[in-house]
């Protein structure tokens, strides 16, 4: 009789293929403090939006070259003369694009509402902390879950940010993580897992 060894292959060759998306390889911080570079492991380059969340352009690599778009792109978009102070900082040890919000830095910038592409009464005249109304998006569905205390003043509008359940959101403190899941199901998270500084911000 034959018998199968512990180690033999029963397949030899894949029977289906499931292609991931490309990881972020590299990534830079635009001086306008609003929009990030990436490239890919594809070698694509594209530039997200941080107040929406959202790809606003794409440069696939060319088909005839070794290297992207992201080099030439990054020398273009550094030679703008803006003084835009840093409001968070970015990573993508996950392949993915991180942002991370500290309450030391997090309130350091602002824009107008038009510039943000927000419309309104005033817009063009309107500024507001980038830093409180990103958070402000983020944490919508929490704020709906908690008293709402009167609301004075003028109302700022809000961001249109992407589809937060596809956002992730990893609350941490001292590198110790204290809650971890969607922006859309913040709604079931508790109070005390909430920093305080974001909680008085939204």
């Amino acid at each position: 009789t034959l018998q199968r060894t512990q180690d033999e292959a029963l397949v030899h060759s894949p029977m289906h293929r499931i292609p991931g998306a490309a990881a972020i390889k590299r990534y830079a911080i635009l001086p306008s403090k609003l929009i990030v570079l990436t490239e890919d492991s594809r070698g694509d380059a594209a530039m997200w939006d941080v107040t929406t969340g959202k790809c606003i352009r794409h440069f696939a690599k060319p088909t005839d070259s070794k290297v992207g778009h992201f080099v030439e792109l990054h020398k273009e978009h550094m030679k703008q003369q803006l003084s835009v102070p840093s409001w968070f900082s970015v990573s993508a040890r996950s392949g993915s694009l991180e942002l991370t919000l500290e309450p030391q830095t997090c309130f350091n910038a602002e824009a107008y509402a038009s510039d943000l592409g927000l419309v309104g009464e005033n817009a063009a005249e309107v500024r507001m902390n980038l830093g409180e109304r990103f958070l402000h998006a983020i944490f919508s569905t929490w704020r709906t879950t908690q008293p709402q205390p009167p609301q004075e003043g003028e109302t700022l509008p809000s961001l249109q940010f992407r589809d937060l359940s596809q956002v992730l959101v990893c609350i941490t403190e001292e590198d110790v993580v204290l809650h971890r899941c969607t922006a859309a199901q913040l709604s079931r998270a508790k109070a005390e897992t909430i920093p305080y500084w974001v909680s008085q911000s939204v």
